[in-house]
């Protein structure tokens, strides 16, 4: 009676994922889906040690999944891998002549005024924030903290597209934020309602599409207890999500970059006439835009775990555009080398501290 209840819910998953996938596969859906392997892996051989020749050698590890479903297998063989470090220490300031008789104009003083404030609100968020308060006030406080490092929030969507091969999938965060309104580079999500969303992926996945009865039967029940305890890490600090979602972050820069690339193809054109011999000044602004073209992209998150936390947790990354490409051409072999996922603990009982200690951890190098 068991194996016909594990092979039918099986059978249903397949049945619901190709479905789904044909129906949205030109545009994403709330969770995202990606075409299963049957599909989404092209016919001929992939190049060695691309992402669907990883794959084809481990079709039985079920790596072809969406980002709430990865687990550390996926970031063993992204080469992605947490190291946690100590926020800098402050250096030590000059000291500054004493302003007594000094007289300071109506503009510094209400500037002034602004800073102070804005740093009172980010402390008085961290206070709140530290105690426990619903999901959406939160959201607020992070607002707050945030606001004081000079990082505000974008657009009021609370997803990322995740691009794979010509897919997109959406990965939901609790917010959006950059330092100016053109790039994001910083998300924040709530990991409560991480755990609430992967809990949802799982249940959809045995129960989308059935009869809905009273309770779902034990078999069924153990099923999806079994995929959440397999899905969810040992250490929720180290989530493999929170990579998915850096990862996007950074698809989306790389994509402005392609943006501004492509509109000044006419000019790379006209340039290509010059032999690479000659040095001259019409070439080398070129060189180095096309350096600068090929420099990491640094992406921030932040992460509150557990109803009433302790911590917050600041996550940075480099990730270069080489590594990108695996994600948009899986067929072709990208080389590049392990991408550290370096994140910082930052204790919340300490109020006044946290604006000046996140603001230290997010101006660190990411080596």
């Amino acid at each position: 009676m068991k194996r016909k209840v594990e092979a039918d819910a099986h059978a249903h998953v397949l049945h619901t994922s190709k479905r789904t996938c044909n129906s949205q596969q030109d545009r994403a859906s709330t969770l995202g889906c990606l075409a299963p392997p049957y599909t989404g892996i092209p016919f001929g051989e992939p190049e060695a040690k691309s992402i669907y020749a990883i794959m084809r050698q481990r079709h039985g590890s079920r790596l072809y999944v969406l980002p709430v479903a990865w687990t550390t297998e996926h970031l063993r063989l992204l080469e992605c891998k947490f190291l946690e470090k100590e926020v800098p220490q402050n250096e030590r300031k000059r000291q500054l002549p004493t302003t007594v008789g000094l007289q300071v104009s109506d503009d510094s003083t209400a500037a002034v005024k602004k800073i102070d404030t804005t740093r009172d609100f980010a402390i008085r968020a961290a206070m709140i924030l530290s105690k426990p308060c619903a999901m959406e006030a939160r959201g607020s406080t992070i607002v707050s903290i945030l606001a004081a490092c000079g990082i505000k929030a974008l657009e009021k969507r609370t997803s990322l597209p995740f691009h794979f091969d010509r897919r997109v999938v959406h990965i939901q965060v609790d917010g959006i934020f950059g330092p100016n309104l053109a790039t994001p580079s910083l998300a924040y999500i709530d990991l409560d309602r991480l755990h609430s969303l992967r809990g949802e992926h799982v249940r959809r996945k045995f129960m989308q599409g059935t009869i809905r009865r009273e309770k779902e039967n034990s078999p069924v029940a153990k099923l999806i207890e079994k995929n959440l305890h397999r899905l969810n890490p040992q250490n929720e600090i180290e989530d493999p999500y929170i990579v998915a979602a850096l990862v996007a972050l950074a698809q989306q820069q790389y994509r402005k970059w392609e943006l501004r690339d492509n509109a000044a193809g006419v000019l790379h054109d006209d340039c290509a006439v010059v032999q690479p011999s000659v040095a001259t000044s019409t070439t080398a602004p070129f060189r180095e835009q096309e350096d600068s073209f090929l420099r990491p992209f640094k992406v921030h998150l932040l992460a509150v775990p557990g109803t009433i936390p302790r911590n917050l947790y600041l996550y940075a990354a480099r990730i270069p555009p080489v590594f990108l490409d695996k994600f948009d051409q899986p067929s072709k072999f990208s080389p590049s080398g392990p991408i550290p996922i370096v994140y910082y603990s930052l204790p919340l009982r300490n109020a006044r501290k946290l604006p000046k200690r996140l603001l230290r951890a997010l101006r660190a190098p990411v080596e």
